[in-house]
């Protein structure tokens, strides 16, 4: 049966900012189906795999193209919505290109804005022969975002294909800096990707199970939709400070958790397992409900028993603001995100420790934790874990603190040994940064020592806006089981503002030992001007075992293959045409073991056409023949444009031949022609000549003969008045 009003007061405690509104259509849905929660359960794979670590806006459009463009023989998709103009053309190119391949999508038939983006990408997919299901509404909402690619790899994601969760992206040049990526608005999400047979084939019966009681696309039925576009796009985010992804091999643990079944129990665990640090991005607490409040309760424990808790979260929400002062009670300090930097948290992550992760779709609400279908992963690995942890922290060091005097205070490790010195930063971005500071202190108390204060007022460094708004301080290495209590005070115009206690843990918490296999390092992404050469990517891959041979692909296909004998690897890139490449090299080993590893090529043209400088013209009135001949030169020629006096009178496009403009026909006077031409990668140069038309002998003669008039006619009125007087 349809779901009734209710079902539409319960999404709107699900994330928002997502296209415009219309309504859509209702089909009808499988009946007589019941959901037992108990379906899946909680279950724990302890495997060596490769992880790949990913957030969005950073570097969430290059890996997810790699992947979906890494498939052969099958992608299925269950995700909530699926409004990106440039992943549904991706999906398209992949089934035009490899017409064979098994490619499924299941899609949320009701989102919580009621566009009808996802009918469209439904419509639009069905004519390639993809078949497309909605999910059950035997679950309140489809709020689920993961992927299976070749029953081999999942992706699971915080964020949708959605236009706020996969942005474009551009180049853009800043002065004093080198190339940076542009990102337009998106949100801020945590993604990954997990490359395992047993753990990607729970999530094969997740997709099987929904599937089975699944309803067809019909478009008679639901309609066609409305047309992807991208419409309105605000830049922010740059330069891209996590712009790559990053890839794990090793041994982990690896638990994925599903609503309804398993995700409070998951989220309960993740936070009870705290002993040192509980990091949380989420964009709202629905604190009151069964679930919800079972949740915040543990976080409140986790604090009492001396774990350092900081949530990031979105400060428009008024039950955010309702929960921050209730949480600041017990000395857990709730933020807000940085929204000029993004266009929402969409993020719902906890970082338990250093070691432990959770990445989901899962809100903080009843329906979103107990009703809803959702998907994510706990992954414990220190290296993955860490990763994530250094996007957080670049979040914190941004986020705003409206429940203490304004100021942040972030560490480095979060979870030191007895031999790192500890980092500790003071973010003064609330109270006007380097500006008008009278002093900065940091005080520090180890254990139940006193008090030390330390000005740091001239310890400062550039932060996350790029400003200079960051002051540091470094603790010496303590022994194992010391507690670090620091506190920071801000001076401005008399005024002290401060930061809430914040206990810093050392702990020798034992490391992972290296994993036997294959290793693959990460080398920088390349760019060099087209024609520019001595451009080459190397690779340095070790193995602990007997090595065997290695591939490279540019793009998906293969351009290098042969064996490996354990020695760098290189691969010479000179000579390609404008674009973007993707170069990717896989190694092996002889006991079947493998890595990978990507680097992307930029060919760029940052070069002007060149232009030659005609002489300038004179000619006399009525004389014919007279013209400007310029000639550019560009290797990517574009098109131009003619100006006269600063008025355009020609344009078109430019082959890279000469352009010629006949100047005939023009009235005595003086005239500026200019030639601008442009490149296609938007170069432009210009060019202007000068040209003199002088009057004809008659037109002389003809101004003497006025001017004559003229005079004879002011002599005869001369006349004519001293006449009458």
């Amino acid at each position: 049966m349809r779901k009734n009003a209710i079902l539409f007061i319960l999404i709107i405690l699900l994330p928002v900012g997502f296209a415009a509104i219309s309504t859509a259509p209702t089909v009808s849905v499988i009946q007589d189906v019941q959901y037992l929660p108990s379906e899946f359960t909680l279950q724990t794979f302890e495997r060596n795999m490769n992880v790949t670590a990913y957030v969005t806006p950073d570097f969430v459009n290059e890996t997810l193209t790699r992947f979906l463009y890494s498939a052969k023989e099958s992608i299925y998709i269950e995700i909530y919505q699926f409004n990106s103009p440039a992943i549904l053309s991706l999906i398209n190119d992949i089934k035009n290109s490899n017409p064979s391949i098994d490619i499924k999508l299941m899609l949320s038939e009701h989102v919580v804005d009621g566009s009808s983006e996802n009918i469209y990408t439904a419509w639009n997919l069905t004519q390639l022969g993809i078949p497309v299901r909605w999910t059950s509404d035997i679950f309140d909402f489809s709020h689920q975002k993961f992927i299976i690619i070749d029953n081999i790899t999942t992706i699971v994601q915080a964020g949708n294909w959605a236009k706020l969760s996969v942005p474009l992206n551009d180049w853009i040049y800043q002065k004093y800096q080198n190339m940076y990526w542009k990102n337009y608005k998106a949100n801020r999400e945590f993604n990954i990707a997990m490359t395992d047979t047993e753990v990607t084939g729970y999530y094969r019966d997740v997709f099987d199970n929904d599937w089975s009681i699944g309803t067809e696309y019909n478009e008679t039925i639901d309609g066609t939709g409305t047309v992807l576009e991208w419409g309105s796009l605000s830049f922010s985010y740059y330069p891209r400070v996590f712009n790559y992804s990053t890839e794990f091999t090793g041994d982990m643990k690896v638990t994925p958790i599903v609503s309804p079944d398993t995700s409070l129990e998951g989220i309960l665990w993740c936070i009870s397992s705290a002993k040192y640090t509980l990091d949380i991005e989420i964009p709202y607490t629905y604190n009151g409900t069964t679930a919800i409040t079972q949740i915040v309760d543990a976080i409140i424990a986790a604090k009492e028993r001396g774990v350092n808790v900081r949530i990031i979260a979105d400060g428009t929400k008024e039950q955010n603001e309702e929960l921050a002062p209730e949480l600041a009670k017990h000395g857990i300090q709730m933020a807000w995100m940085d929204t000029r930097f993004f266009a929402s948290i969409h993020n719902k992550a906890i970082i338990v420790d250093g070691q432990m992760i959770l990445i989901s779709s899962i809100n903080w609400s009843e329906t979103s934790v107990t009703a809803n279908r959702e998907a994510g992963v706990i992954i414990e690995h220190e290296g993955v874990a860490q990763w994530y942890q250094a996007v957080f922290d670049y979040d914190w060091g941004m986020a705003s603190n409206e429940v203490s005097d304004g100021v942040n205070i972030g560490w480095e490790p979060v979870v030191p040994s007895s031999t790192d010195t500890i980092n500790v930063s003071v973010y003064a971005h609330l109270v006007n940064g380097s500006e008008n500071l009278d002093d900065v202190i940091l005080s520090v108390k180890i254990d139940d020592g006193l008090w030390e204060n330390h000005s740091i007022l001239e310890n400062i460094y550039l932060s996350g806006e790029v400003n200079y708004e960051n002051y540091f301080y470094e603790i010496s290495p303590q022994a194992d089981g010391t507690n670090i209590t620091v506190k920071a005070y801000i001076e401005v115009a008399g005024l002290w503002n401060s930061s809430m206690d914040t206990v810093i843990h050392v702990a020798d918490i034992s490391e992972e030992p290296v994993t036997p296999g294959v290793h693959i390092d990460s080398p920088s992404d390349v760019t060099y001007e087209y024609g520019d050469t001595g451009n080459s990517i190397t690779w340095n891959p070790t193995s602990t075992n007997e090595t065997d041979s290695y591939t490279i692909t540019m793009n998906g296909t293969e351009v290098e293959s042969g064996d490996w004998d354990g020695t760098a690897i290189t691969i010479d890139v000179d000579g390609l045409s404008l674009g973007t490449y993707v170069y990717s090299l896989t190694v092996n080993d002889t006991l079947g073991n493998e890595a990978s590893d990507t680097v992307n090529v930029f060919v760029v043209d940052t070069t002007n056409p060149t232009i030659n400088s005609p002489n300038d013209i004179t000619y006399v009135r009525g004389e014919t023949g007279n013209s400007i001949t310029w000639s550019p030169s560009d290797e990517f020629p574009s098109s131009y444009v003619i100006q006269r006096g600063g008025v355009e009178v020609d344009a078109g496009s430019w082959d890279g031949t000469s352009i010629s403009w006949s100047v005939d026909g023009l009235e005595a006077g003086t005239y500026q022609f200019t030639l601008i031409v442009v490149d296609t990668s938007g170069n432009s140069n210009t060019d202007s000549v000068i040209v003199t038309v002088n009057p004809t002998q008659m037109d002389q003669l003809i101004l003497y003969g006025v001017i004559a008039i003229g005079a004879l006619v002011v002599v005869i009125i001369g006349v004519f008045s001293q006449k009458r007087k």
